[in-house]
């Protein structure tokens, strides 16, 4: 299971933001698979850090980009949520099950089959 961990120095969020995740080989810095906001990570509130931020954790989780409707939907139920410049945790069963509430209510369209190698065919 994978731990995402996010750590700001500022109470509004306006300084520097770290995200690094956690399994059981150690930690690492969270991949920024987008570049819309000009200040990095953001949480607790609906701009473009946040959307950064949600964008490259389900990119992290699932191993591809997600589309805007999905991420977009994770801004407003989670990552927007967060407390500005507070410590957070979320897991990969966090996610898993945000996901298939998601799906289940139907907030999001049913997420993309992951592009996986087939390998050579059986005899």
């Amino acid at each position: 299971m994978k731990i995402y961990r996010g750590y700001s120095d500022s109470l509004h969020g306006l300084g520097p933001c770290i995200v690094v995740v956690q399994d059981a080989t150690g930690w690492w810095p969270l991949a920024r698979i987008s570049n819309d906001s000009v200040d990095g990570w953001g949480w607790g509130y609906g701009g473009p850090g946040a959307a950064d931020l949600a964008r490259s954790i389900l990119a992290d989780h699932l191993g591809y980009a997600v589309p805007r409707a999905i991420w977009a939907r994770f801004v407003w139920e989670v990552v927007g949520r967060w407390a500005q410049g507070w410590r957070w945790v979320y897991t990969s069963a966090d996610l898993a099950a945000w996901l298939a509430s998601a799906q289940r209510r139907g907030v999001i369209p049913a997420l993309p089959e992951p592009a996986g190698e087939t390998g050579p065919p059986l005899p």
